[in-house]
């Protein structure tokens, strides 16, 4: 697969957002899927985005890897079954609430 491929060529730490499929990291010999979050679909542009996003913000505060991926993918199953023009309200706080809720 892809994120082994990228692992052969030295990168220590891989991950393959999947969609609806979930992810894959690759992180040295460690291979993990995690699951999508079941979502209603309003749209999937900049879902990757977001993704990207919120993981480096909670890598940026101390989380790590795997406690990031979770609320990651928490936050692009939020954009993406978020209507298009409240997108913008999305915020940290909802992620949270999602995660707990």
């Amino acid at each position: 697969n892809m994120a082994r491929a990228l692992a052969a060529r030295g990168v220590q730490t891989v991950i393959v957002t999947l969609g609806a499929d979930g992810l894959v990291l690759c992180d040295g010999a460690q291979i993990l899927t995690m699951s999508a979050i079941p979502t209603r679909v309003v749209s999937t542009h900049g879902a990757g985005d977001m993704f990207v996003g919120a993981l480096a913000a909670e890598l940026a505060e101390g989380a790590d890897l795997r406690t990031a991926l979770i609320f990651a993918q928490q936050a692009a199953s939020l954009h993406v079954g978020t209507a298009i023009d409240m997108r913008a309200g999305l915020n940290r706080r909802m992620v949270q609430d999602a995660l707990t809720g």
